[in-house]
């Protein structure tokens, strides 16, 4: 529950909402980032030495995250 006076101007709740956005996006991030160093630590370490096939692969991996 947020102290003080409810804003009541548009402005305002516009930007109230941007903010619960971004938030909410942060935190599913953060989620996201324990997620994976999880996995990561579950999984035996494999190298992958990035060739040039590799390379293409890691980067269309990366923007499919990127993406979605």
């Amino acid at each position: 529950p947020r102290r003080g006076r409810p804003c009541k101007s548009k402005k305002a709740l516009e930007y109230q909402s941007e903010a619960d956005k971004e938030e909410r996006v942060v935190s599913s991030i953060k989620v996201l980032k324990q997620k994976i160093t999880e996995v990561e630590e579950e999984t035996p370490q494999e190298t992958v030495i990035p060739t040039e096939k590799n390379k293409k692969t890691i980067d269309k991996e990366a923007e499919k995250v990127v993406q979605a």
